[in-house]
């Protein structure tokens, strides 16, 4: 008996026994231990990201939690891959139709898509529990104190700069202002009065929402950062903002280990000297260290993470699942010797044809070989493939044939649509003009044939493939 089956309950055994009956086909596509397994695994990782250890100084790297969880999730998919192929409808010529062919291809995507929901909850339940540790005003705040308190621990001397006025910094320190609020800065601090003096020329340096369209209110601006430092300020007001900087840094795991007084004493020598300067690599770190926890909170506040706000990361997954789907059927319905066979050729025969394609770039200064030898091998396999269908006598070499076309059919339009903009130009626009050559970008037609082919295939063609693995598989072997 197996783990699967211990760990099973009793109602899913006797639904279990019941597919086995009643719809085999269903039934050895284990959607239904998958989905129960798949729903453990999913509370398994909420479990651990509600226990994994968190605090407001020492916060995980969520992107690569997320990473390290599909380590397990492979075993796992290993595992349930070898279940599910030890039983397959058309290898023990079992009825079948066109839409169950479709319904197999869309369960294995499902079932395979879920793999990745592990990753999705773990780092999705830590990521909760980061953004919930402190509040969002106070996080606004805190980083607020640190802008304004910044100036007074230079760390890198690179920072920092001698002008004659306060209008030769405005004109020449980097800022990151739009020209009307120079100008009103200038209007209200502004100064041609020579009086040599050592200013900070980076202003902001923890605040991560400066790049970002969600900046949270109350976030000091580099206006408003620039009209503080630039005020006159009281010792005790200066004193203020060296003890809340010195605060907030230990908060978020920092270490300044230094009197208030003395920072503020050393900072009126060396705001009239910069040669008093010099670089400080621990001060660095720490401020560092703070700096990148802050940068993980507002990142958790904002779901800043590339597997939860990248577009392309979510057609990565698609398009990963979608041929990992391919893959599988395929190897249901074949010997696994010409799959392996045709994984290699898979593997080595793009590696020849693109060394081949960069000597003709070389030799010629054409490089549209690497296309035109894709569309040919599959027309050759297309042909070799029906040729086979008439066939009396089962061949190896056949069934490597159906496989590579099998695999290359749902991105064939896409390599029609690449070579034929290569080779004709269509849509591409030319240095000179401000228009394409037609009405669409060549850009456009590309993923229209790459998206327009995995639905050809997902919708029309699958069927039509599996069809010929059975028939493929009836053929006599030849003895």
């Amino acid at each position: 008996m197996s783990l699967f089956h211990k760990l099973s309950p009793k109602p899913l055994k006797n639904l279990n026994q019941q597919l086995l009956e009643n719809s085999p086909f269903l039934w050895s596509t284990r959607i239904h231990y998958w989905l129960y397994f798949a729903f453990l695994g999913n509370l398994l990782a909420a479990l651990i990201g509600f226990v994994y250890p968190v605090s407001i100084n020492n916060l995980p790297d969520v992107e690569v939690i997320f990473g390290l969880t599909f380590i397990p999730a492979i075993v796992v998919f290993a595992i349930w891959v070898y279940k599910v192929v030890l039983y397959s409808v058309e290898k023990q010529f079992g009825k079948r139709n066109p839409l169950q062919s479709l319904a197999e291809l869309y369960l294995y995507f499902v079932s395979i898509a879920l793999f990745f929901s592990f990753s999705y909850t773990l780092g999705g339940v830590i990521s909760y529990r980061v953004n919930h540790l402190i509040d969002s005003e106070e996080l606004v705040q805190d980083i607020n104190h640190l802008n304004i308190g910044n100036h007074y621990f230079p760390s890198y001397v690179s920072n920092y700069k001698t002008y004659s006025s306060i209008n030769d910094y405005l004109d020449y320190g980097y800022h990151n202002l739009i020209d009307e609020d120079l100008r009103e800065i200038k209007e209200r601090y502004g100064s041609y009065e020579d009086n040599y003096k050592t200013y900070n020329t980076n202003l902001g340096a923890y605040s991560p929402w400066y790049y970002s369209d969600e900046e949270p209110p109350g976030l000091l601006s580099q206006k408003e950062l620039l009209a503080n430092y630039l005020k006159d300020k009281s010792d005790f007001e200066r004193m203020e903002e060296i003890s809340n900087f010195i605060a907030i840094i230990n908060k978020y795991g920092g270490r300044i280990e230094v009197s208030p007084e003395q920072v503020l004493s050393n900072y009126k020598r060396w705001v009239n000297n910069i040669d008093l300067l010099m670089d400080n690599y621990n001060l660095e770190r720490t401020k560092d260290y703070a700096r990148d926890i802050i940068y993980n909170h507002s990142r958790a506040k904002t779901q800043r993470y590339f597997f939860f706000r990248e577009e392309g990361f979510f057609y990565f997954l698609f398009v990963l699942t979608f041929f990992l789907t391919v893959l599988l059927t395929i190897f249901k319905s074949v010997n696994w010797k010409p799959f392996l066979v045709a994984i290699v050729a898979m593997i080595i025969v793009p590696i020849l044809l693109g060394i081949f394609d960069e000597l003709g770039r070389r030799t010629f200064g054409s490089g549209n070989f690497f296309l035109g030898s894709c569309v040919v091998i599959y027309l050759f396999l297309l042909i070799q493939t029906l040729i086979a269908t008439t066939q009396t006598k089962y061949i190896g070499f056949n069934a490597v044939c159906l496989i590579i076309l099998n695999l290359l059919t749902p991105i064939f339009p896409f390599i029609v649509a690449i070579a034929y903009v290569e080779i004709t130009g269509y849509g591409y626009y030319h240095y000179n003009d401000y228009y394409p050559y037609h009405g669409y970008n060549a850009q456009d037609i590309i993923e229209w044939c790459f998206w327009g082919g995995i639905i050809l295939y997902g919708t029309l063609l699958h069927p039509l493939f599996k069809r010929m693995y059975i028939k493929l598989r009836s053929i006599p072997r030849k003895k």
